[in-house]
């Protein structure tokens, strides 16, 4: 019987020494690795979010620098663009001028004593008039 009751004891013993995976119970190094594994996963993930954020606010930096030459570049297009309406309308007004000064100096010569045609005639008459008043006021 002492070797019934000592083997009982030890089989207790040993029962109570060995790890219980039942009623609920887990490893600690088991939960410890699914833990590390778990976190290892999230890392990579968080890694990955985050390279893909700086590559996308990459992107966006050289948008932004795209739309900023674009907008100095209109700029600089709407400056000259007025320049050039400014010079076009000095010409215009130079053109005017132009204009109503060669129209007041046509107005001076398109009289009709400035025509080539007036002159004609008036040489024709004047060099009649003068051999008829040459033939009278010679004595006969």
């Amino acid at each position: 019987m002492k070797k019934s009751l000592l083997l009982l004891l030890i089989i207790i013993i040993a029962s109570c020494a060995a790890p219980k995976k039942c009623c609920g119970q887990t490893d600690s190094l088991e939960l410890y690795k699914k833990g590390y594994q778990i976190a290892k996963t999230l890392n990579v993930e968080y890694k990955q979010k985050i390279d893909l954020q700086f590559t996308t606010i990459n992107e966006q930096d050289s948008l932004i620098l795209d739309l900023r030459n674009l907008l100095s570049t209109k700029d600089l297009i709407i400056k000259y663009d007025s320049e050039q309406i400014d010079i076009l309308n000095q010409q215009q007004v130079f053109l005017k001028d132009n204009l109503s000064i060669y129209q007041k100096e046509f107005n001076k010569r398109d009289k009709f004593w400035n025509k080539p045609w007036f002159g004609a005639v008036l040489g024709a008459v004047g060099t009649i008039t003068i051999i008829h008043v040459i033939d009278y006021s010679l004595p006969q």
